[in-house]
């Protein structure tokens, strides 16, 4: 089972699920009556959702992530390094991880911040995978795309600046 929360933290959450077009077992949210982020104060929103370790949970945290991105006012550019950021930190859960998996992610005025929690303490890794391997490049793409990130064990996090002025 997937839940899916949207909402600003001073709120204390709205415990609506957000809509989308997937496998997941959530509710659809009337999108009229979620914030957009010129309406929030202090100017953060947080979208979180817990579910079990399944293949297919990745795309449906994707397509999560770009609608809570779009109803937010992230520029595309910025929202698709994000997306991307989502899918392949939610795959290295899928695939390496233990028990549930949290996805947490975090939007101010300025940036983007991306956690993907699971039970497993070892930490993510970066690696060269070599040419001839099909996986293992996850973890590159963000070091390259993201202006920060970590592995702290049970949680991997990546932050992305968010250009000045934005929609």
């Amino acid at each position: 089972m997937t839940k899916l929360q949207e909402a600003p933290p001073s709120s204390g959450g709205t415990g609506k699920s957000a809509a989308c077009t997937s496998s997941a077992r959530s509710t659809p949210v009337d999108q009229q009556n979620l914030p957009m982020l010129e309406d929030i104060e202090p100017k953060l929103v947080l979208f979180e959702a817990s579910f079990t370790r399944a293949p297919l949970r990745v795309g449906d945290m994707r397509c999560a992530t770009k609608g809570f991105l779009s109803r937010s006012g992230v520029p595309t550019a910025a929202a698709s390094d994000v997306e991307l950021a989502v899918s392949e930190l939610v795959t290295n859960a899928v695939v390496h991880g233990e028990g549930d998996v949290r996805l947490r992610i975090t939007l101010t005025e300025s940036e983007v911040q991306v956690s993907v929690r699971d039970e497993n303490p070892a930490r993510a890794v970066l690696k060269d995978p070599g040419a001839d391997l099909e996986s293992g490049r996850g973890l590159r793409l963000i070091d390259e795309l993201a202006d920060a990130w970590a592995s702290l064990g049970e949680e991997t996090w990546c932050m992305f600046r968010l250009p000045l002025g934005r929609a």
